[in-house]
Protein backbone atom coordinates (compact mmCIF):
# COMPACT_ATOMS: atom_id res chain seq x y z
CA UNK A 1 0.00 0.00 0.00
CA UNK A 2 1.42 3.19 -0.94
CA UNK A 3 2.12 6.18 1.59
CA UNK A 4 2.12 9.59 1.06
CA UNK A 5 2.93 12.73 4.10
CA UNK A 6 0.18 14.80 5.01
CA UNK A 7 1.59 17.04 7.65
CA UNK A 8 -0.22 18.12 10.80
CA UNK A 9 -0.23 21.72 10.56
CA UNK A 10 -2.61 20.97 6.96
CA UNK A 11 -5.65 21.74 8.56
CA UNK A 12 -3.86 25.15 10.54
CA UNK A 13 -1.95 26.19 7.51
CA UNK A 14 -2.63 29.36 6.53
CA UNK A 15 -2.78 29.12 2.68
CA UNK A 16 -5.21 26.07 3.85
CA UNK A 17 -7.67 27.80 6.17
CA UNK A 18 -8.40 30.59 3.40
CA UNK A 19 -9.76 27.34 1.32
CA UNK A 20 -13.90 26.64 0.52
CA UNK A 21 -14.23 22.96 2.36
CA UNK A 22 -14.49 21.67 -1.40
CA UNK A 23 -11.42 23.51 -2.06
CA UNK A 24 -9.77 21.72 0.91
CA UNK A 25 -10.94 18.63 -0.34
CA UNK A 26 -9.60 18.39 -3.81
CA UNK A 27 -6.66 19.56 -2.11
CA UNK A 28 -5.92 17.03 -0.07
CA UNK A 29 -7.61 14.36 -2.17
CA UNK A 30 -4.68 15.38 -5.12
CA UNK A 31 -1.74 14.35 -2.74
CA UNK A 32 -3.86 11.49 -1.43
CA UNK A 33 -5.62 9.17 -4.29
CA UNK A 34 -3.80 6.08 -5.23
CA UNK A 35 -2.52 7.60 -8.59
CA UNK A 36 0.04 9.82 -6.54
CA UNK A 37 2.96 8.15 -7.22
CA UNK A 38 6.93 9.16 -6.25
CA UNK A 39 7.42 11.78 -8.63
CA UNK A 40 4.37 14.09 -8.06
CA UNK A 41 3.12 13.47 -11.69
CA UNK A 42 0.39 11.47 -12.39
CA UNK A 43 -2.17 10.53 -14.59
CA UNK A 44 -6.23 10.98 -13.43
CA UNK A 45 -9.04 12.05 -15.95
CA UNK A 46 -11.89 14.13 -14.31
CA UNK A 47 -14.17 11.52 -14.58
CA UNK A 48 -12.11 9.78 -11.89
CA UNK A 49 -11.64 13.14 -9.80
CA UNK A 50 -16.01 13.54 -10.18
CA UNK A 51 -16.68 10.43 -9.37
CA UNK A 52 -14.01 9.91 -5.71
CA UNK A 53 -15.16 13.64 -4.77
CA UNK A 54 -18.86 14.06 -5.97
CA UNK A 55 -17.94 17.35 -7.19
CA UNK A 56 -19.21 18.80 -10.03
CA UNK A 57 -17.42 19.55 -13.88
CA UNK A 58 -18.21 23.25 -13.18
CA UNK A 59 -16.89 23.60 -9.54
CA UNK A 60 -13.44 20.94 -10.56
CA UNK A 61 -12.57 23.93 -13.09
CA UNK A 62 -13.24 26.87 -10.98
CA UNK A 63 -10.92 25.36 -8.20
CA UNK A 64 -8.31 23.50 -11.11
CA UNK A 65 -8.26 27.30 -12.12
CA UNK A 66 -7.49 28.85 -8.37
CA UNK A 67 -4.80 26.27 -7.55
CA UNK A 68 -2.69 26.92 -10.45
CA UNK A 69 -2.98 30.49 -10.15
CA UNK A 70 -1.68 29.85 -6.70
CA UNK A 71 0.73 27.83 -7.54
CA UNK A 72 -0.09 24.61 -6.47
CA UNK A 73 -0.69 22.08 -9.18
CA UNK A 74 -0.59 22.07 -13.12
CA UNK A 75 -2.61 20.21 -15.11
CA UNK A 76 -1.42 18.70 -18.37
CA UNK A 77 -4.06 16.84 -20.42
CA UNK A 78 -5.62 14.97 -17.76
CA UNK A 79 -2.17 14.68 -15.87
CA UNK A 80 -1.24 16.61 -12.75
CA UNK A 81 1.97 17.69 -11.51
CA UNK A 82 1.81 18.41 -8.00
CA UNK A 83 4.39 21.85 -7.94
CA UNK A 84 6.95 21.55 -4.78
CA UNK A 85 6.07 17.92 -4.01
CA UNK A 86 9.42 16.98 -3.35
CA UNK A 87 9.74 19.51 -0.72
CA UNK A 88 7.72 18.00 1.38
CA UNK A 89 8.00 13.83 0.28
CA UNK A 90 11.53 13.03 0.49
CA UNK A 91 11.89 9.15 -0.88
CA UNK A 92 15.83 8.68 -0.77
CA UNK A 93 17.23 5.21 -1.36
CA UNK A 94 18.63 3.16 -4.56
CA UNK A 95 15.37 1.84 -4.80
CA UNK A 96 13.31 4.58 -4.66
CA UNK A 97 15.44 6.33 -6.82
CA UNK A 98 14.88 3.46 -9.52
CA UNK A 99 11.28 3.61 -8.86
CA UNK A 100 11.69 7.34 -9.54
CA UNK A 101 13.03 7.05 -12.85
CA UNK A 102 10.89 4.46 -13.89
CA UNK A 103 7.92 6.42 -13.34
CA UNK A 104 9.45 9.57 -15.36
CA UNK A 105 10.22 7.73 -18.35
CA UNK A 106 6.29 6.81 -18.89
CA UNK A 107 5.33 10.39 -18.47
CA UNK A 108 4.65 12.27 -21.95
CA UNK A 109 6.83 14.49 -22.63
CA UNK A 110 4.77 17.18 -23.24
CA UNK A 111 3.50 16.77 -19.70
CA UNK A 112 7.28 16.01 -18.07
CA UNK A 113 8.05 19.67 -19.38
CA UNK A 114 5.24 21.53 -18.83
CA UNK A 115 5.39 25.40 -17.20
CA UNK A 116 2.91 27.62 -17.10
CA UNK A 117 3.84 30.94 -17.04
CA UNK A 118 4.03 31.79 -13.30
CA UNK A 119 6.36 28.65 -12.80
CA UNK A 120 9.55 30.58 -12.59
CA UNK A 121 8.04 32.30 -9.53
CA UNK A 122 7.57 29.29 -7.66
CA UNK A 123 9.75 28.50 -4.74
CA UNK A 124 10.62 25.41 -5.73
CA UNK A 125 13.18 25.16 -3.31
CA UNK A 126 12.90 26.28 0.62
CA UNK A 127 11.05 23.95 2.97
CA UNK A 128 10.23 26.77 4.84
CA UNK A 129 5.97 26.55 4.69
CA UNK A 130 5.85 30.37 6.27
CA UNK A 131 7.65 31.82 3.46
CA UNK A 132 5.29 29.77 0.54
CA UNK A 133 2.63 30.79 3.16
CA UNK A 134 3.30 34.45 3.06
CA UNK A 135 3.37 34.55 -0.62
CA UNK A 136 0.19 33.23 -1.24
CA UNK A 137 -0.93 35.45 1.49
CA UNK A 138 -0.15 38.10 -0.79
CA UNK A 139 -1.22 36.52 -4.28
CA UNK A 140 -5.14 35.69 -2.18
CA UNK A 141 -5.00 39.43 -1.77
CA UNK A 142 -4.42 40.40 -5.01
CA UNK A 143 -6.73 38.36 -6.23
CA UNK A 144 -9.85 39.17 -4.04
CA UNK A 145 -9.12 42.93 -5.19
CA UNK A 146 -8.61 42.20 -8.63
CA UNK A 147 -12.38 39.91 -8.29
CA UNK A 148 -13.75 43.30 -6.76
CA UNK A 149 -12.96 44.98 -10.47
CA UNK A 150 -14.15 41.51 -12.28
CA UNK A 151 -16.99 41.55 -15.41
CA UNK A 152 -18.70 39.79 -17.55
CA UNK A 153 -16.11 40.41 -19.76
CA UNK A 154 -13.31 38.19 -17.85
CA UNK A 155 -12.37 35.03 -19.15
CA UNK A 156 -11.59 32.33 -17.09
CA UNK A 157 -9.10 29.27 -18.14
CA UNK A 158 -10.82 26.07 -18.20
CA UNK A 159 -8.25 23.34 -18.50
CA UNK A 160 -5.08 24.38 -19.94
CA UNK A 161 -5.79 26.47 -23.32
CA UNK A 162 -9.51 27.16 -23.26
CA UNK A 163 -10.72 30.71 -22.15
CA UNK A 164 -14.63 31.79 -21.57
CA UNK A 165 -16.48 34.37 -19.82
CA UNK A 166 -18.73 33.37 -17.34
CA UNK A 167 -21.93 34.58 -19.13
CA UNK A 168 -20.44 32.66 -22.41
CA UNK A 169 -20.09 29.15 -19.80
CA UNK A 170 -23.49 29.55 -18.72
CA UNK A 171 -24.65 30.01 -22.41
CA UNK A 172 -23.07 26.83 -23.85
CA UNK A 173 -24.44 24.85 -20.65
CA UNK A 174 -27.66 26.16 -21.17
CA UNK A 175 -27.89 25.23 -24.80
CA UNK A 176 -25.52 22.33 -24.47
CA UNK A 177 -25.94 20.82 -21.17
CA UNK A 178 -23.05 20.36 -18.27
CA UNK A 179 -22.08 17.06 -20.29
CA UNK A 180 -21.54 18.36 -24.01
CA UNK A 181 -19.97 21.70 -22.80
CA UNK A 182 -17.40 19.87 -20.90
CA UNK A 183 -17.08 17.65 -23.74
CA UNK A 184 -16.67 20.04 -26.37
CA UNK A 185 -14.46 22.58 -23.86
CA UNK A 186 -11.76 18.78 -23.67
CA UNK A 187 -12.17 18.69 -27.03
CA UNK A 188 -11.17 22.21 -27.74
CA UNK A 189 -8.26 22.16 -25.17
CA UNK A 190 -6.74 18.97 -26.56
CA UNK A 191 -6.58 20.51 -29.97
CA UNK A 192 -5.31 23.92 -29.03
CA UNK A 193 -2.54 22.09 -27.30
CA UNK A 194 -1.64 19.34 -30.19
CA UNK A 195 -1.61 22.00 -32.92
CA UNK A 196 -0.95 25.08 -31.19
CA UNK A 197 -3.98 26.61 -33.04
CA UNK A 198 -4.95 30.33 -32.07
CA UNK A 199 -8.57 31.24 -31.96
CA UNK A 200 -10.35 34.72 -31.55
CA UNK A 201 -13.39 33.56 -29.12
CA UNK A 202 -13.09 30.08 -28.09
CA UNK A 203 -16.97 30.65 -27.50
CA UNK A 204 -17.75 30.72 -30.81
CA UNK A 205 -15.51 28.10 -31.94
CA UNK A 206 -17.36 25.48 -29.82
CA UNK A 207 -20.39 27.33 -31.21
CA UNK A 208 -18.95 26.27 -34.98
CA UNK A 209 -17.69 22.79 -34.40
CA UNK A 210 -21.29 22.07 -32.93
CA UNK A 211 -22.95 23.22 -36.01
CA UNK A 212 -20.81 21.39 -37.96
CA UNK A 213 -21.35 18.29 -35.62
CA UNK A 214 -25.31 18.98 -36.33
CA UNK A 215 -24.80 18.89 -40.00
CA UNK A 216 -23.25 15.87 -40.06
CA UNK A 217 -26.14 14.12 -37.74
CA UNK A 218 -29.13 15.75 -38.35
CA UNK A 219 -31.07 13.27 -37.17
CA UNK A 220 -29.63 13.77 -33.17
CA UNK A 221 -31.15 14.66 -30.38
CA UNK A 222 -29.56 18.08 -30.07
CA UNK A 223 -30.57 20.42 -26.59
CA UNK A 224 -30.81 23.13 -29.33
CA UNK A 225 -31.00 23.96 -32.73
CA UNK A 226 -27.66 26.57 -34.13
Amino acid sequence: MKTRIVYTKFWCDNYISTLSSKEKLLFIYFFTNEKVNICGIYELPDKYILLDTGIKQKELNQIKQKFIKDGKFAFIDGWIKIINFETYNIFSGEKNEIAKEKELSIIPNNVLNFKYPMDSSIDRVSPNLDTLNNQNQNQNQNQNQNQNQKTDTDKIQYLNFVFLTEGEYKKLIERLGEKKTTEMIEKLNNYIGSKDKKYKSHYFTILNWIKMERDKKPNQDWKENF
